[in-house]
């Protein structure tokens, strides 16, 4: 019995001291655009046409980076950008902390829970109003 109690603290000791697998999820926004809009990136789904509008990179729930998309393509930013511009976070609505959680049928994304529209492999889709949402959990 001794020897039992030994082997399961180790277990326990073993089990807790193991780095845990940071969690990497990118979060891209898109619009619901015409068919004949012309643009330098977009997405085809659900026979609709999305213009991509901001991209966030989370890890751990903390902000590592973001893209806004414009005409002339991606402008990339970092987390130190989004620290010094308070304007650009509040104009973009840009979180530095965002908690994202997976349920069944819907994603929580801090106070907001949105509809699984589909999941593909590690993406998941979900269509709010005119926007297309797709989460990409790592």
């Amino acid at each position: 019995m001794k020897k039992y109690f030994i082997f399961l603290f180790i277990s326990l000791f073993l089990i807790n001291c193991y780095p845990k697998e940071s969690l990497h999820i990118t979060v891209t926004e898109y619009i619901k655009v015409d068919t004949d809009y012309q643009y330098s990136s977009f997405l085809f789904y659900e026979n609709n046409k999305y213009k991509p509008i901001l991209k966030s990179i989370y890890i751990n729930d903390s902000i590592k980076s973001f893209s806004l998309f414009k005409s002339e393509g991606e402008i990339y930013y970092d987390k130190t950008d989004l620290k010094t511009d308070k304007l650009l976070s509040k104009t973009f609505n840009i979180v530095e902390v965002r908690r994202i959680k997976r349920l069944n049928s819907a994603i929580i994304d801090n106070d907001n829970s949105y509809n699984i529209f589909e999941q593909k492999n590690d993406s998941v889709y979900c269509i709010v109003g005119q926007k297309l949402i797709v989460y990409i959990i790592h």
